[in-house]
């Protein structure tokens, strides 16, 4: 149920107007792509070492932030107009089996081929080629190919990279502010039925699961990364799912955390708000050190589904469960 998306390659390559200037240094342009990428972050430590690179300069000015903000803005509305009508034209594309631009596509191009910048306009034109061979890989419905990674476009990847490309440029956003927002927002997860207060937007995924009966369960599921290390889902399980014991729900949280590699989880059956749920924890150890997660299934007595909070952390069990909890306290299960 909890994957890290392997879809950095397609916020990337489409990202029309990379901060690699040479006003930026390295670091400032990791920062940049770390906050850019389909599947990245932004902390407010993040921040504050983008912006106190700024103030560290030796041609540091009074002003300077604004300046460098006033620049970054254009360039984040033009890059999200882009990427925006581009995946809305591979998603018209994949529906009509035939290569279709939108209008906002047409121009937001046309915008970014003429702009003023020919360093921009030099450092656009392979990621505009690579937009037309996705628009046809759609259209035809065949493999996409970037460097090691070969992917279909499907129904599932193009709505999974929409929302990772608005969470991407609310990122960025934030980092382009030199004055850190760290205030949390509701967000609709509207294909979960769920609302959540969190400072960061949640990425979805949808997947198709086989039932104990044979039916298909589907999982809408969202997901945010806190830091790098941290990482929350909230999911509806819907379909096939039928649970009508604590076993089945301890199963399920069972489940989850195996998907995620953890063998051997502990689970204990326990009241959320009223209503039947189950919670397992566990860890395991991965080639790039442990892995700890912590998860809570809840079957709401008025709904149809059953819903999964789930936290995975790099660093210790006691963040993966306080993780879990604190998304417990910001979820509305409506």
């Amino acid at each position: 149920m909890f994957r890290i998306f392997a879809l950095v390659f397609v916020g990337l390559s489409l990202f029309t107007a990379p901060v690699d200037a040479e006003d930026f240094s390295q670091r400032q342009q990791v920062i940049f792509k770390t906050a850019a990428t389909v599947d990245g972050y932004l902390t407010e430590k993040l921040h504050a070492e983008f912006w106190g690179a700024v103030k560290a300069s030796p041609d540091y000015y009074p002003g300077m932030e604004q300046d460098i903000s006033a620049t970054i803005g254009p360039m984040i509305l033009d890059g999200l107009d882009f990427q925006r009508e581009a995946w809305e034209s591979v998603e018209r594309s994949y529906a009509a089996r035939a290569v279709v631009k939108t209008d906002g596509f047409v121009s937001a191009r046309k915008k970014i081929e003429n702009n003023p910048n020919p360093a921009v306009r030099a450092a656009s034109i392979p990621r505009l080629q690579n937009a037309d061979t996705i628009l046809q890989a759609a259209a035809e419905r065949t493999s996409y190919s970037s460097g090691d990674t070969n992917v279909f476009i499907t129904p599932e990847l193009i709505e999974q990279v929409k929302t990772g490309i608005d969470a991407s440029f609310f990122r960025i956003q934030l980092l382009a502010n030199p004055t850190w927002s760290g205030k949390p927002q509701e967000w609709q997860l509207k294909e979960a039925g769920l609302r959540v207060m969190s400072l960061l937007p949640f990425v979805y995924e949808q997947q198709d699961l086989a039932g104990d009966n044979g039916a298909a369960a589907k999982v809408a599921s969202y997901s945010v990364n806190l830091d790098g290390q941290n990482f929350l889902t909230l999911a509806s399980i819907k379909g096939a799912v039928k649970v009508d014991s604590d076993a089945g729900l301890a199963q399920i949280a069972r489940g989850t955390l195996t998907g995620a590699g953890i063998s051997a989880p502990s689970v204990v059956s326990m009241k959320f708000r009223g209503e039947a749920s189950a919670v397992a924890t566990g860890q395991t150890q991965t080639s790039d050190g442990p892995i700890y997660g912590s998860v809570r299934a809840v079957r709401p007595s008025a709904r149809e589904d059953v819903i999964v909070l789930f936290s995975i952390s790099g660093t210790s069990q006691v963040d993966a469960d306080s993780n879990r909890q604190g998304l417990e306290l910001s979820t509305m299960i409506d």
